[in-house]
């Protein structure tokens, strides 16, 4: 069957740097397609009268070399029925990596592309049609930030509510790379640096080709924070499964809200004056129990106070915005991430009119 080529539409993107990555697409399958794949997945089960051990297949899954890229196939019995899933990076499709993400626009056509190249190989699939969304990614490119580590540092301080994971982790480099905040199997808000990010799969890959492509494309990226949010259950409870009408309104406004969501869009510098300006506003006796509470922060020392205080304190600089660092820091300016712009950009409003964390169900 012949596929259909892609294109690269990010020009007429509504928003550039804001797009899709990981894409996955799950429909009912055949016994056919079952019994194809070649990893299968068994699961033991005990005949409660003799004892005696039998192996159930349960799933299947294989690798296919999609355009650019590879794509995973999956089967599994989950409803009792063979179902497939097809998942795959939209942008390594067509460019061989993602460093940028794909406009929403080519995602149907992304998607009919996958599809194609998994019904040449095999047979008992799903009509395209048939096909429903049960993961996407969507993708926000953040340039012109000064310093990954610090910056993703800075936002971990930042207690984001109702959210189950909460991760700050260090990458192969040692600095700090990646920052992790969602509830699990609903969605998931990654915020990492890109380059490092590229550097680190070009240090595993097998393919000199490919371990060549990733580092070109690492290097230019070195300013670059990659913001992406990973939707799944929550695209059925928003009623957003459709892979071949897309609304993009609808998804921007849902990234836009994670993003404030998971407090990734507030002011995290600005050095001591900035610190100076609102702690200056706090009642006297909290003004002494924060300013005790950041000096052993800064030396590493345990608070000097019981446990109460000491959770009554911390919350306050969480509301405030305001850590050790910031007493060390030369003064500069504040500092947030901007959605709209995709860069690090200098706040303008004042700091004691810091706007109170965003929560929402």
């Amino acid at each position: 069957m012949m596929q259909p080529g892609l294109s690269d539409r990010a020009g007429s993107a509504p928003l550039p740097g804001f797009g899709a990555d990981t894409v996955r697409l799950r429909g009912p399958a055949t016994w056919e397609l079952f019994e194809q794949l070649p990893d299968k997945r068994f699961q033991q089960l005990v005949d409660d009268d003799t004892g005696e051990l039998t192996d159930v297949q349960r799933g299947a899954r294989t690798a296919l070399r999609a355009e650019r890229s590879w794509m995973t196939v999956t089967a599994d019995l989950r409803s009792g029925y063979p179902s497939v899933n097809l998942e795959f990076s939209a942008p390594a499709l067509v460019h061989g990596h993602n460093g940028d993400p794909l406009p929403l626009s080519s995602l149907p056509e992304t998607s009919r592309t996958a599809w194609a190249v998994a019904e040449s190989e095999l047979s008992g699939l799903p009509r395209f049609d048939d096909l429903h969304l049960t993961r996407l990614d969507l993708v926000r490119t953040i340039t012109e930030v000064r310093d990954i580590p610090r910056t993703l540092w800075l936002l971990s301080q930042l207690r984001a509510s109702r959210v189950r994971i909460d991760n700050l982790a260090r990458g192969r480099s040692g600095d700090w790379q990646s920052l992790t905040r969602g509830n699990v199997g609903s969605w998931r808000a990654v915020l990492y640096g890109k380059a490092e990010e590229m550097r680190d799969r070009a240090f595993q890959s097998h393919d000199a080709c490919l371990t060549e492509l990733l580092r070109h494309a690492a290097s230019e990226r070195e300013d670059h924070l990659r913001w992406e949010l990973q939707l799944r259950d929550l695209l059925r409870e928003a009623k957003l499964t459709s892979h071949t009408r897309i609304d993009e309104k609808a998804l921007r406004s849902l990234a836009q809200h994670h993003f404030q969501r998971t407090r990734f869009s507030e002011v995290i510098d600005g050095g001591p004056q900035r610190a100076r300006a609102l702690i200056a506003v706090l009642p006297r006796t909290q003004q002494r129990g924060v300013l005790a509470l950041l000096a052993a922060e800064l030396l590493d020392l345990p608070a000097p106070m019981t446990h109460n205080p000491e959770s009554t304190y911390k919350q306050v600089l969480r509301d405030l915005q305001v850590t050790g660092l910031d007493l060390l820091s030369e003064a500069g300016d504040p500092l947030r991430l901007d959605f709209e712009t995709g860069t690090q950009v200098k706040d303008t409003t004042e700091a004691t009119a810091s706007a109170p964390p965003v929560s929402h169900p």
